[in-house]
């Protein structure tokens, strides 16, 4: 056991960490374990990355040769424990080792062999297509302007921004819809702004049967979205019957964080009940597979429908598509 204090560097040349009293906990199979190295969860390879928000450990499962140091500050731990329970991953680590180093996105993820992972899908351009170019289309519509001109010329005047804000929750409906329409010079009411922003969705009729499916076999879903509350608001009435397939919505504007944070993950894995480590993330986005990665969950990106049912397969999750 070390010292409290002592600093210690990962095996692969990772950041420098301030360690105390550290466990090793259950390894898998297989799995290779260097002294004072560990893994969180009992039944995943050892974790790649780890980070602490609010009592929650993060994990990621690189190639089993990478293993990484979770520093404890607490003496009263065991030395060696048998199972990563959660009594013992809410003991607040000081400092967590970082790795160098990530598994390729293309690498196989191992399965998840004894219970059900939770599964957390992205909304746009997963479970429904969105288009920007639609809303500025009707605004120019009203503005007898083209809607090209009108999406480029709010962008150059920082609508890009002012979204991000919208999306974290920073600001109102009212307020995000005033000050679009300064950016674009116009003078329209706020309200029917608010309304042309909000219908620029559609539904992916393909992917349907895949969230039934998983439903109907007994997995907790749950959506996690960089959205707004106008875009919520609508969304949640159009596809009702989809998004009732969902146990939890994880949207960035309540939560006040958006992909590829980690605390976005963190709020997504809380939202269902469950260790990071799982849960399997799916997004369209590659930036924000890696962020899922980085925080812990293990990442599909969505391209298909037919290749999306194959990736979960191949982690163990054991489904039949649904048509009902």
């Amino acid at each position: 056991m070390r010292r409290p204090g002592v600093e210690s560097r990962l095996s692969d040349g990772g950041d420098w960490v301030e360690s105390g009293p550290t466990q090793t906990l259950g390894l898998e199979s297989g799995a290779s374990l260097e002294p004072d190295f560990v893994p969180i969860s009992p039944n995943r390879s050892v974790i790649g990355k780890a980070a602490m928000e609010r009592a929650h450990i993060s994990m990621t499962a690189p190639p089993a040769d990478l293993t990484v140091r979770v520093c404890y500050n607490d003496p009263a731990l065991p030395e060696t424990c048998e199972n990563a329970t959660s009594d013992i991953l809410d003991r607040c680590p000081r400092r967590v080792g970082q790795p160098s180093r990530f598994p390729p996105r293309s690498a196989p993820l191992p399965p998840f062999p004894m219970r059900k992972p939770a599964i957390i899908f992205d909304f746009g351009n997963v479970v429904a297509f969105f288009d920007y170019q639609r809303a500025f289309d009707r605004i120019g519509r009203d503005l007898k302007r083209e809607g090209s001109d009108l999406l480029t010329e709010a962008r150059l005047g920082g609508f890009d921004d002012l979204l991000r804000r919208f999306e974290r929750g920073r600001i109102t409906a009212d307020e995000f819809s005033i000050a679009s329409c300064r950016i674009l010079g116009a003078s329209m009411p706020p309200r029917e702004f608010a309304e042309a922003w909000a219908e620029i969705f559609w539904l992916n009729e393909a992917i349907i049967p895949t969230i039934r499916g998983l439903q109907g076999a007994g997995y907790r879903l749950v959506l996690g979205s960089n959205t707004n509350v106008l875009h919520a608001d609508w969304f949640r009435r159009e596809f009702l019957p989809i998004l009732s397939s969902f146990d939890h919505l994880v949207l960035s504007y309540e939560v006040g964080h958006v992909k590829p944070s980690i605390e976005f993950y963190l709020a997504c894995a809380e939202a269902a009940g469950a260790m990071p480590a799982d849960c399997i993330f799916i997004d369209d986005l590659p930036e924000n597979v890696d962020g899922a990665r980085a925080a812990g969950l293990s990442g599909l990106l969505y391209e298909r429908p037919e290749s999306l049912v194959g990736d979960l397969r191949a982690l163990g999750v054991d489904f039949s598509l649904s048509h009902e």
